[in-house]
């Protein structure tokens, strides 16, 4: 198991009919051994290919040395400035010039324009998730809880926002029934649930419907999200606008006032907003995909090895159990490139 802050070398190579790709830890003693290599792909054919880069957005500013939404130039993919997220900005060529537009350190591996893949399970997780937050400001908090308690929704313990099947029965309630929205108990603020619940219809297609569009011709998809997302944006501005109207009303309730205040903040545009506004249908007309694959890939493989961990729990020394486990996944790999079913 390494420690610390390890240099990790991404390499590959064909020999005889597969072409192998693998990533090599730089270790003190026998780098070089087939044993230290960790094999992340194998397949029939050629060592070509077109690198695209993509991972939650955390991930991908620290591979590409971007200091990470909440600088002053949140995009990975353009520079603009934070205060203007509602634009597309000039796109990024992550030369040396990007220290000067939230860069902290050149990329990792050379990469240019066009390679990052905006990660759909994150944005669309990242929308729904302010677009809760903004409900929350307009409820009360024990309602709220006593509302998810009965239904055996919760929180992630440590990032303290839903996970996506969590996220899923939110939105199906309120899509649905108006669960949510019906918890706002305010006569001023009735307006803003019923924006909200538009909102909320909005985000739920792109959520839990917009994925298997993908699947279908990639320009008619490009075309869907493009507008999806043109319209969710003007969704969070008019209600964005509707809760600063009444935040700015002197002749309401000061603690509706703050409320509206609030909530207001947490609806202006946002760097995933931005992300799935200008980048995402943009990535689709050049690359004629864009969920087909994705990050969602590595989160479901966090799951896989909490499985083997435990399948191997027994086997007391740590090194020879991590060992196991990845020659078990390392068979699995080799198999699926093969056609076959777990």
């Amino acid at each position: 198991m390494l420690t610390g802050d390890p240099t990790l070398v991404l390499m590959g190579d064909k020999g005889a009919s597969t072409t192998k790709i693998g990533i090599l830890p730089i270790i003190k003693c026998r780098t070089n051994a087939p044993s230290n290599l960790s094999i992340i792909s194998i397949w029939e054919g050629d060592d070509n290919r077109q690198s695209i880069l993509t991972g939650d957005l955390k991930f991908l500013s620290a591979l590409i040395g971007h200091r990470g939404a909440a600088s002053n130039n949140p995009c990975c993919i353009c520079r603009t400035p934070k205060e203007q997220l509602e634009i597309n900005g000039e796109k990024r060529n992550y030369s040396s010039q990007e220290l000067l537009y939230s860069f902290e350190d050149v990329s990792l591996f050379p990469i240019g324009p066009g390679q990052i893949l905006p990660p759909p399970l994150h944005i669309t997780h990242g929308v729904a998730t302010r677009a809760i937050c903004i409900l929350e400001f307009l409820i009360d908090k024990n309602i709220l809880y006593e509302f998810l308690h009965n239904r055996h929704i919760r929180r992630d313990p440590r990032t303290k926002t839903f996970r996506g099947n969590d996220l899923v029965k939110l939105l199906q309630e309120e899509v649905q029934r108006k669960a949510l929205s019906r918890l706002v108990e305010q006569p001023e603020l009735q307006r803003a649930a019923a924006l909200w619940h538009k909102l909320m219809e909005g985000v739920s297609w792109f959520f839990t419907q917009s994925g298997s569009l993908l699947f279908s011709d990639p320009m008619n998809a490009a075309d869907l999200v493009e507008k999806g997302a043109e319209l969710l944006f003007k969704m969070f501005q008019v209600l964005r606008n509707h809760l600063q109207n009444i935040a700015n009303n002197g002749n309401i309730n000061v603690i509706v006032r703050e409320k509206a205040a609030s909530a207001a903040k947490k609806a202006r545009p946002f760097p995933k907003l931005h992300y799935l506004r200008h980048h995402c249908a943009e990535f689709i007309k050049n690359n004629g995909w864009w969920g087909v694959a994705s990050e969602q890939a590595i989160e479901s493989y966090h799951a896989v090895f909490n499985k083997l961990e435990l399948r191997f729990r027994n086997v007391r020394d740590k090194k020879l159990q991590i060992e196991r486990m990845m020659r078990h996944h390392f068979l699995l790999n080799y198999l699926h490139d093969r056609g076959f079913n777990e």
